[in-house]
């Protein structure tokens, strides 16, 4: 509802509600602990307190519902550093791996997993163990911005995928332009391939993907 500040082909959220907003009830938080600076102390922080007050009530601005503002919240063990650590970050994993387990009982409809620091491989790591090992969706803040600059615009923006994760519609097109596709039942497909970068590791391979839309208003492409 409401319409976007549209300026130099951007837009931005502020004051403006998702088309149908996603119940937000049963979330969780894990740090992942690496001793860096800009990084909570643990999960008792007060700091981290207000950060999540802030964050839950920029959800519920944008229109998520049943926000809950005090969600559980979990620290690793200080991960080891990439030079401690395999190409793989097996160790940082299994850090992560151990204290989810040890106090997730019950399995959150998403993880907010806060970084103080971008490590390709950790951040890799952690989607392949909560996607396709332990079927959690997990949406990650990168603390170095997330604490700093334009937060409301931060949190808006990360509001956006969790609304989508949760099985919201972030926005719809208008009724006259979204006939032609609802004619007939209609599925909307995406196919990519990503290759990989100079960086990355020696024999990554490149990757086809294939979505496809399962819902009337072509929002949901799990």
């Amino acid at each position: 509802a409401g319409r976007p500040q549209v300026r130099d082909g951007g837009w931005n959220l502020i004051d403006v509600k998702f088309h149908a907003g996603a119940s937000m009830a049963n979330w969780g938080v894990l740090l992942v602990q690496a001793g860096d600076r800009g990084e909570f102390r643990n999960e008792n922080d007060p700091e981290l307190h207000n950060f999540l007050l802030d964050f839950a009530g920029m959800c519920e601005k944008c229109g998520i519902t049943n926000v809950r503002t005090a969600p559980p919240r979990v620290a690793t063990a200080n991960v080891p550093s990439a030079r401690e650590d395999s190409g793989n970050r097996d160790g940082a994993i299994n850090n992560i791996r151990t204290a989810y387990e040890s106090n997730f009982r019950q399995k959150p409809s998403f993880l907010l997993v806060l970084l103080s620091g971008f490590d390709t491989n950790i951040y890799h790591a952690i989607k392949k163990l909560m996607d396709i090992t332990l079927g959690v969706h997990t949406v990650h803040m990168l603390l170095s911005k997330a604490r700093t600059g334009r937060q409301d615009q931060y949190f808006a923006n990360v509001a956006l995928k969790v609304n989508s994760k949760l099985g919201g519609v972030n926005h719809v097109l208008d009724a006259g332009s979204m006939g032609w596709l609802k004619a007939k039942p209609t599925m909307v497909m995406g196919i990519d391939v990503t290759h990989p970068s100079p960086k990355s590791m020696l024999g990554t391979p490149s990757i086809a993907a294939v979505v496809a839309s399962t819902d009337d208003t072509f929002a949901q492409f799990p």
